[in-house]
């Protein structure tokens, strides 16, 4: 392409990439999908052993006084009866532990440790829909990164039309300065007349005015790049060739079925679903735990008292009644599951009508592109044969503006038309779900 080095130019495939990895929205549903796959780990984490540490530390200060029946019998068990001294006549260490004094410090520590045995397979089904449910976030992801690469790819071929219709304009007005110049000169020699220089005059203000428009619009297809795409890009150049492209719509239809990231998303919906109803039936299920536990205590009646306790139990919870909660559960879940089959269908018929609507604009863009290269070509040819029929006094200023106006149209075509071929095939692919393969 006139004026641009492929050597300086960044191609499509480098835009596409670098806009890629430089794009925020992206990089954010990124973030998203991370945090989705902890949910694997949290419902792994429901069959695994549930270790909890409990301890504390109480300090307490008071009297207590247990009375006759009871001095009696504490005194019973330490084989010495007590006179009128009462508890004072049981030693000072025990008698401090039951009157007054400045203070008791108690302390006590469990470990208890928690196994689900049975839950009615819900969490063995908890897992399976998680992992379901982060590979159809996963598969979306990849339809998002496709569908930012074709917004990257359309505003880049965008910016190339933009500047290639720069260029051809400029062109044009360099023809018609030059023109305008001849007529001016024929006028004076009284070859032309004052209408043949104002023809000349007003084409080369209209295609500076179309020079204006088209520099406005480059610069507005620069910045919406630069949304998609950020600003990494400098120079642009049109693609030699574009995406591959299925021979067939068949064709096309049968990698969609393989390959769309949309279509097995939808799939894992449906098998996220099932998962579901099945963790839902499960409710009804009886619960078997185990559950051990090992605890030690000081200082709870007396001053350096100590005690210990380890149980190990087998618990067993059956729903009885819950209200209606649980076939509540159960209801939604096959709900659920009949709209995600319903999803996955509608899902297949969008990508269907989509590959047949950019199989038909590729096949469109084709065509148009051989005519606009014929376009050209005439236009070229009656170009270079109006400059010598005009020198030859056998064609008017009239005609050669006619014919200038003609070639620059030609020319905006031809580019605009190679660049939606290159643009209808990477519809052809996202609409595959291969783009990102691409």
């Amino acid at each position: 392409m006139a004026g641009l080095s492929v050597a300086t130019a960044q191609p499509l495939s480098v835009a596409v990439e670098e806009g890629l990895a430089s794009n925020p929205a992206l990089a954010a549903d990124t973030a998203r999908l991370e945090a989705a796959r902890e949910a694997i780990v949290q419902a792994r984490a429901q069959g695994l052993p549930n270790v909890e540490i409990m301890g504390s530390s109480t300090y307490s200060e008071g009297s207590f006084d247990p009375g006759d029946e009871a001095e009696a019998a504490i005194a019973s068990v330490f084989s010495s009866p007590m006179g009128d001294g009462g508890m004072d006549e049981m030693g000072p260490d025990l008698a401090d532990s039951f009157g007054p004094g400045d203070g008791r410090v108690s302390n006590q520590a469990q470990i208890a440790v928690t196994q689900p045995i049975f839950t009615g397979f819900q969490i063995l089904n908890g897992i399976r829909e998680a992992q379901a449910s982060v590979e159809a976030a996963s598969a979306r992801l990849d339809c998002v990164r496709q569908g930012y690469a074709y917004q990257i790819a359309d505003a880049y071929l965008r910016v190339v039309s933009a500047e290639a219709e720069i260029r051809a304009v400029e062109k044009s007005v360099q023809s018609l300065m030059q023109a305008h110049r001849a007529t001016e000169v024929s006028f004076e020699a009284g070859q032309s007349t004052r209408t043949d220089v104002a023809l000349a005059q007003s084409r080369l203000a209209a295609v500076r005015a179309q020079l204006a428009g088209a520099q406005a619009d480059a610069i507005a297809a620069r910045q919406a790049f630069a949304v998609v795409g950020g600003d990494g890009i400098q120079n642009f150049v049109l693609p030699e060739t574009g995406a591959a492209v299925p021979a067939s719509v068949d064709e096309a239809m049968s990698i969609a079925v393989r390959e769309h990231p949309e279509l097995a998303a939808a799939a894992l919906d449906r098998d996220a679903a099932q998962a579901a109803v099945k963790g839902a039936r499960g409710s009804r299920a009886p619960k078997v735990q185990l559950r051990g536990a090992y605890s030690y205590a000081e200082g709870q009646f007396f001053e350096g008292d100590r005690s210990s306790n380890a149980s190990i139990a087998a618990e067993v919870q059956v729903p009885l009644f819950e209200g209606g909660a649980i076939s509540s559960r159960i209801r939604q879940a096959r709900a659920e599951d009949r709209a995600a089959r319903f999803a996955e269908t509608d899902t297949l018929r969008r990508v269907t009508a989509d590959i047949q609507t950019a199989m038909a604009g590729y096949q469109a863009s084709l065509r148009a592109a051989e005519a606009a290269s014929a376009r050209l070509e005439a236009a070229e040819l009656a170009w270079r044969g109006v400059q010598l029929e005009r020198e030859v006094g056998q064609r008017s200023v009239l005609d050669v503006l006619r014919v200038e106006e003609d070639l620059l149209a030609a020319q905006v075509g031809d580019v605009n038309a190679k660049a939606q071929v290159i643009r209808a095939s990477w519809q052809v692919a996202f609409a595959t779900g291969t783009l990102a393969a691409e």
